[in-house]
């Protein structure tokens, strides 16, 4: 009997270490930054850059606006640095979010840090493909904290308010997102202040400076255009 019983932990000890290395090797493996975010990290004249507890504070010139960004799955969270940064310069302050193990999931009710330790007139949510989704999630739960929505390369899940101001930015050449998953999550936009934005020559990498994701197809354009481009859009509708 205890022969048996010492086989059966030896098995089950060997299956655990075995799904903790495959664990690791899962969590630990994420898309790394570019030089382009590298650069954005260290701010500009007019936008200061500071890191508090893993919240990547872009503070420029503006103070009644802000927006709290959660990062795509196994993605660096300084690769979103160079958009955060020209939405900074364009005036709306932005707070950059770091994600446990890099998956929003982990950290979905981090926007409470944010709404708790600034005031802005209006903050709004935003989140490139995972992290718009769990974004959207946190949207349902307190929209009473938040004015609307940013989704890049991402859809809700969950119903969003109709007063809620929401825009989808979406790459032409995105490989990643399901477009079927995508027309059908309209049916939780909105209804009457709903705005999407199409970027001819995008794609789903290219919101952020990481390099190509698996399965994205090649954009066409460069990756400061779509950096351009989803500003402009942001600080138009939001």
């Amino acid at each position: 009997m205890k022969k048996k019983i010492g086989v059966l932990l030896g098995i089950f000890a060997i299956a655990f270490v075995t799904v903790a290395f495959l664990a690791f090797c899962y969590f630990g493996n994420y898309y790394s930054y570019g030089s382009h975010a590298k650069k954005a990290m260290r701010g500009t004249d007019t936008v200061k850059v500071k890191d508090e507890d893993g919240i990547i504070f872009f503070d420029g010139p503006g103070d009644q606006k802000a927006m709290i960004f959660y990062p795509g799955a196994r993605v660096a969270t300084e690769a979103y640095a160079p958009l955060m940064l020209r939405l900074a310069e364009g005036g709306m302050d932005t707070f950059l979010v770091d994600m446990p193990l890099h998956f929003a999931n982990f950290g979905s009710e981090r926007a409470s840090e944010v709404l708790a330790k600034y005031s802005y007139d209006e903050f709004i949510i935003g989140g490139h493909s995972l992290g718009g989704v769990v974004a959207s999630q946190y949207l349902s739960e307190h929209p009473d904290k938040l004015s609307g929505i940013v989704l890049l390369a991402s859809y809700p899940t969950v119903k969003i308010p109709d007063d809620k101001k929401f825009l989808s930015v979406l790459g032409s050449s995105d490989g990643v997102i399901s477009a079927k998953r995508y027309e059908e999550s309209k049916q939780y936009w909105p209804k009457d202040n709903s705005h999407d934005y199409l970027i001819f020559g995008g794609n789903h990498s290219g919101f952020g400076n990481y390099g190509k994701q698996d399965g994205d197809k090649d954009a066409s354009i460069r990756n400061k255009t779509q950096w351009r481009q989803t500003a402009s859009a942001i600080l138009e509708y939001m």
